[in-house]
């Protein structure tokens, strides 16, 4: 017996679906369909709307975020959620500009949704260069059975000449290990020193690992030259996986911490949310001696929280306010084309822990 058909066709939505992609209740709906003269069909004892009617007419008519230029870069006050509207949808035609971080955050949020989500996308050239370094595709792998794109006019991709990787999922231990090597490959080509390009193939290397034994997720990178005029690299780098203050109290040693405490602790050596036998807790430690080494920053972002360590003038370690708020974490690692000097683990130590004493205050447990 040959089964039926689930809907008419992929450009017919039930009365619910429709109500979902609008951010509607039903009774608006009703009211919508009549205002803007919806084509309709009954179908299988139900009523089905067209998408495209629903998006061109209703849709991408109703006005923008409340935020008209958000800018997802790691210096702006920008944040994910100034491009969601109601119903769980996301505008990104209110995109102005955004960095790698920026495209790590975006991405983790909508991976991570626990909801049906939509997207909005138009013909800019942010939305453009997403598409160019696989964002879209990236996100329609992962979430295909609950995210709806919906496309007005589009002409295609944009190339960015800054990014020097597009963006890589890494799915299992090692994975990184060919995109690392294209990209000191084009690091090379492009004049930056091996000293360089063997420190951010470390760093990529170290966070993925992290990512996939901790985290229990995919991690994924993508990485930009700053600008033309300075020799400096941003890597973007995160996962929609446990977090950091999560898979740190799994040992019981850290179980009392805060989750800010925890955030921070998990910098600091031999910590790790795996027993002290296992002799791990090494790899975000040395990753802090090459940021006080090159005088570079790093911002670090795990669930709700955020902490900025900035060693370009002194030090500078402090907690800010998230890009995002989703499950996992994110970095943002910028390094400059310069001599590296060498830091002990020690003397990274005494950082954080000044860090820890400035922040805290001797305080009780934080919440």
């Amino acid at each position: 017996m040959a089964m039926k058909k689930f809907r008419p066709n992929p450009d017919w939505m039930t009365i619910e679906e429709s109500c979902e992609l609008l951010g509607i209740s039903r009774p608006t709906f009703d009211k919508r369909r009549k205002e803007f003269h919806l084509k309709k069909r009954s179908w299988q004892g139900r009523l089905w709307f067209l998408r495209r009617q629903l998006t061109d007419r209703i849709l991408l008519q109703a006005p923008q975020s409340v935020s008209p230029l958000v800018d997802l870069i790691e210096a702006s006050c920008s944040r994910v959620s100034h491009i969601k509207r109601k119903g769980n949808m996301y505008d990104f035609r209110s995109l102005h500009s955004i960095d790698p971080f920026g495209v790590i955050c975006l991405l983790c949020s909508l991976i991570s949704e626990k909801d049906k989500s939509s997207v909005i996308i138009d013909d800019s050239n942010v939305v453009r260069l997403l598409n160019s370094i696989g964002f879209f595709s990236e996100l329609m792998q992962k979430r295909n059975d609950l995210i709806s794109v919906v496309r007005p006019p589009y002409t295609g991709s944009w190339i960015d000449p800054s990014i020097m990787q597009q963006l890589v999922s890494v799915v299992y231990k090692g994975g990184e290990r060919l995109a690392v090597a294209e990209l000191q490959k084009s690091l090379t080509t492009q004049g930056f020193t091996t000293e360089l390009g063997n420190y951010v193939g470390w760093v990529i290397g170290e966070l993925a690992d992290n990512a996939l034994t901790h985290g229990k997720a995919n991690c994924y990178t993508i990485v930009q030259r700053v600008d033309k005029e300075t020799r400096r690299i941003a890597i973007g780098l995160g996962d929609a996986g446990l977090g950091i203050p999560t898979t740190l109290k799994l040992n019981p040693k850290y179980a009392a911490l805060s989750n800010r405490e925890a955030l921070l602790t998990t910098f600091r050596p031999y910590v790790s949310g795996w027993g002290d036998e296992y002799k791990r807790g090494k790899g975000l430690t040395d990753i802090i001696k090459i940021l006080v080494g090159n005088r570079g920053y790093m911002r670090v972002e795990s669930d709700t929280l955020a902490l900025r360590m900035d060693f370009r003038d002194g030090v500078n370690i402090d907690f800010v306010i998230p890009m995002t708020r989703c499950q996992g974490t994110r970095y943002l690692i910028v390094l400059e084309d310069r001599s590296f000097c060498e830091i002990s683990r020690s003397e990274a130590d005494q950082y954080l822990e000044t860090a820890m004493h400035r922040i805290f205050n001797n305080q009780k447990k934080l919440i």
